[in-house]
């Protein structure tokens, strides 16, 4: 769920700038990841190619994503996510600065006792630029605008700022670092340190030690340029929206869990030096959600639920 998961909400940002959906984690993540279908690492090898051409260079991506959790303690949680990022014009040579835009809906199926708002809306605009300075340093920027909100409290608690800034390091093909700081736009955890790894151990074994969302994958099978990836995952997710409680009166509600997960991603194989995810990915997860807890700005007590399952698919193309 975009507005539930911190990489998703600022993998549009990001989704197509990576080298390949199959290189994730993000996340997301914060992704951050965009993206793959599921969540982006944050860094990926972004040189530009000599074979890519103008109209390659200035095609658009999209994201589409679902998420779902079954219902425990009466609380069940579905999201629905679409996401496009449009390359503009690079002035300055490849990649090119990005614009995206998203739109998600997360729907809460809980008790009127729990007092909780039935939808959850999150428009999002924003920007991302990626500029290499040199065969091993990179830097990256993100800035986001958002409206996270019931659509009934629409004020001030509504409107967030999310982004962040990298710089990147690959002292070879197979490693890279990357050191920085996520803005999230949550209320619990404004900014958050990013720092981590992507590894390639072999051909076959990839490390995305990138927090929030770290990330173990294999490569079971790979064809005609097409791979499918097998991944063991973990991180939090989680996200802040303005609502208007049943007495009419504006809050702002911080919904918080931490996930582990099993997923397969099918996509293209990644191409050395270029920047562009190619082709289509898909991606399926299944997974565990602990720790699922609501806070609010109000005076009202904080709400816990009990762990539930997790469902997640998407594309990216």
């Amino acid at each position: 769920m975009k507005a539930l998961l911190l990489s998703l909400s600022l993998a549009g940002l990001s989704a197509w700038t990576l080298a390949s959906a199959a290189a994730q984690e993000t996340e997301t993540s914060g992704n951050v990841r965009t993206v793959s279908a599921e969540q982006p690492p944050l860094i990926e090898p972004l040189q530009s190619s000599p074979d890519l051409d103008f109209k390659s260079l200035l095609k658009p991506r999209f994201s589409l994503q679902a998420e779902w959790e079954p219902e425990a303690d009466e609380l069940g949680i579905a999201s629905y996510d679409l996401t496009a990022t449009i390359p503009t014009y690079p002035f300055f040579g490849p990649p090119p600065p990005l614009l995206s835009g998203g739109a998600g809906l997360t729907m809460l199926y809980a008790p009127a006792r729990y007092r909780l708002p039935d939808d959850l809306f999150d428009f999002t605009l924003g920007g991302a630029w990626i500029r290499p300075i040199n065969e091993r340093w990179t830097l990256r920027w993100m800035l986001q605008g958002a409206l996270a909100s019931d659509l009934k409290n629409t004020t001030s608690q509504a409107w967030q700022i999310r982004g962040g800034g990298f710089a990147m390091y690959t002292p070879r093909e197979e490693l890279q670092w990357a050191f920085g700081v996520l803005v999230t736009g949550r209320e619990n955890i404004p900014v958050l340190p990013a720092a981590g790894l992507i590894w390639e151990s072999s051909p076959k074994v990839r490390w995305n030690l990138m927090l929030p969302n770290p990330r173990l994958m294999f490569l079971i099978t790979e064809r005609d340029q097409k791979q499918d990836w097998l991944y063991l995952g973990g991180g939090f997710a989680g996200g802040t929206w303005a609502y208007q409680d049943i007495s009419g009166a504006d809050d702002r509600l911080t919904y918080s869990e931490w996930r582990i997960t099993l997923g397969w991603e099918h996509s293209q194989k990644r191409t050395p030096g270029i920047f562009r995810p190619p082709g289509t990915s898909t991606v399926a997860e299944v997974g565990y959600v602990l720790g699922r807890e609501f806070e609010f700005d109000s005076a009202r007590p904080d709400l816990s639920v009990g762990d539930t399952l997790l469902l997640r698919t998407g594309i990216n193309f």
